[in-house]
């Protein structure tokens, strides 16, 4: 005699929704457990039922000891709110990939969404070091347990991941360490769950959460928001680790495209201009990657469309000034002012590529946009600077380095000529490091970052009056092979109106004299050889980086 088999409804109310075969385990069906939902409920009082009837299983544990509490002894609700409301008034406009509506309240996030809420709150935490090292303690053993023992894969976890990476410069003390690691899952997470629409082996039998119901479509907005934040924390992140890459892709520039022609939040117009940035420096590196090849691998005409591009963002970021007062976007505006810097100076790897953008007139425009940077982040007001996410700190390191690494090049006395005033660098660096002082609470990110401005201007005040070996002096013209070149072909460029040649150097110029600081360090503080070595061991242009032809 056969078993009865179990009647069609005895299924989670997922799996009769979308109509498909529910095997049950315990405490959740197969196909929940795999799919990482939050809850697996079954209907009660169901005849021939003899599993647990009604178990929602929370994706997180319950952090809450009776007192109200949640993840923490000290997060009660009034401090929780409190948390919340300033994500969203001083910290979710700098990074408007990841948007909680207004209309969500902290019960409705913590039920629908507890890792987001968790990393929230930790990334608000800023102004109490301690608590906010005891929560990352618990994000990570959240990660561990949602995405690697119980192989969880959804929204609330990959939007919580991007949270908590934007804002991952607080966690100074392990931030290598995490960082590109948490970049690395993100991005797995938004393959898993099909966000990217490329077709990856071994995914492809596994279903999206809610794609055929109206969860999905509620989502829709949210997951490409999701996927253009890894896209950008990956390519911000590959400036300094080039393993961390993200593939640019076509859907990506539609999603950016359909969230700023929809305009369903008003951040949404600001993505496509992220976005934008990042693959012009993707292009720009790409184009060097040719000249390595040899001569005529990269076509000269995409140098002329790329500079065009790069001076058409300089246009936007003098008009973005302007009217500024209205609409204080600093991290879009640090973006836009980067440009030059982030395309050009990803040729300071190479002796070579830097006389060809000395031959091509492009020497000032990246000095100028790496001053500007420096600038606009000193017109911050502390109390938004404090807010700043970290992918904007990487450009301002970006920025220094690049003037660093360009003073190797040239002799001193032709260091004015190209934007390199040292006097100007330096009084700079004391005024960023007036404002890491005033927002230091101790032992914190912002005394780290002060520390490594101190080695700059230590290494600053080294390499004042000394010849670097292969130093280009005065009476020495650059040996290149492509220079030659390219002053030929310089006329021919589209828009090289605006190429204007960097003008020979006379030797009158003294080298630059570099007041001394009055700011004191500890003498195990600062050492100007941790900036020479964070410049020797820096990867400006990684030949093997391989980007798809159809980017440029």
């Amino acid at each position: 005699m056969y078993r009865r088999q179990p009647p069609r409804r005895y299924a989670c109310r997922r799996c009769v929704q979308l109509k498909v075969k529910c095997i049950p385990a315990p405490g959740s069906c197969q196909r929940c457990r795999r799919l990482g939902h939050p809850s697996c409920v079954f209907p009660v009082n169901v005849r021939g039922n003899n599993t647990e009837t009604s178990h929602p299983r929370p994706s997180t544990p319950e952090h809450d000891d009776g007192n109200g509490t949640m993840f923490h002894e000290a997060i009660d609700c009034q401090l929780a709110n409190k948390l919340l409301f300033k994500y969203r008034a001083q910290k979710m406009s700098q990074f408007p990939f990841v948007i909680v509506p207004p209309e969500l309240d902290l019960e409705s996030l913590r039920q629908q969404s507890p890792f987001l809420l968790l990393c929230i709150l930790t990334a608000s935490s800023e102004h109490d070091p301690s608590l906010q090292h005891a929560l990352e303690a618990v994000v990570r053993q959240e990660v561990a347990s949602r995405l690697i023992v119980k192989v969880e894969r959804n929204m609330d976890l990959l939007q919580g991941l991007l949270v908590h990476a934007a804002w991952y410069h607080y966690h100074w003390r392990t931030y290598h360490t995490h960082m590109y690691m948490l970049l690395q899952m993100a991005a797995s997470v938004v393959a898993d769950l099909a966000l990217d629409r490329q077709e990856s082996f071994g995914m492809q039998d596994i279903p999206t959460e809610g794609r055929e119901n109206d969860l999905w479509r509620t989502h829709k907005a949210a997951g490409q928001r999701a996927l253009l934040g890894c896209y950008y924390l990956c390519s911000k992140s590959s400036t300094f680790r080039r393993q961390v890459n993200m593939q640019h892709t076509t859907w990506i520039d539609r999603c950016a495209e359909t969230l700023g022609t929809k305009k369903e939040l008003s951040t949404d117009v600001q993505l496509t201009k992220y976005i934008e940035i990042q693959l012009l420096a993707r292009r720009g590196r790409l184009l060097l990657g040719e000249e390595r090849k040899g001569p005529g691998q990269a076509p000269i005409a995409n140098w002329g469309r790329i500079i065009a591009t790069v001076e058409k963002y300089q246009a936007r970021t003098k008009d973005m000034m302007r009217s500024f007062n209205e609409n204080r976007d600093w991290p879009l505006l640090i973006e836009g002012g980067a440009v030059p810097v982030l395309v050009y100076g990803q040729a300071l790897g190479r002796q070579e590529d830097v006389f060809k953008l000395q031959d091509l007139g492009l020497l000032g425009a990246l000095t100028e946009s790496a001053h500007r940077v420096i600038d606009i982040f000193l017109s911050v007001p502390s109390t938004d600077v404090v807010h700043l996410p970290a992918p904007i700190f990487a450009t301002i390191w970006y920025a220094l380095l690049c003037l660093s690494k360009l003073s190797l090049f040239f002799h001193p006395s032709e260091h004015q000529g190209i934007g390199l005033d040292k006097t100007t660098i330096h009084s700079r660096g004391v005024a960023i490091i007036r404002i890491f002082e005033e927002l230091s609470l101790g032992d914190d990110v912002w005394r780290s970052s002060k520390n490594v401005v101190g080695n700059m201007l230590a290494w600053l005040n080294r390499t004042n009056v000394k010849t670097q070996p292969g130093l280009v002096s005065p009476n020495q013209q650059p040996t290149s092979s492509i220079g030659g070149r390219d002053k030929a072909l310089q006329s021919s460029l589209p828009g090289a109106e605006h190429l204007d040649p960097q003008p020979a150097q006379s030797p009158t110029h003294a080298p630059d004299q570099v007041a001394t600081t009055n700011i004191q360090f500890p003498p195990y503080e600062v050492d100007a050889s941790v900036w020479q070595q964070m410049l020797d061991s820096f990867a400006w242009v990684d030949p093997l980086l391989e980007i798809d032809s159809h980017e440029v």
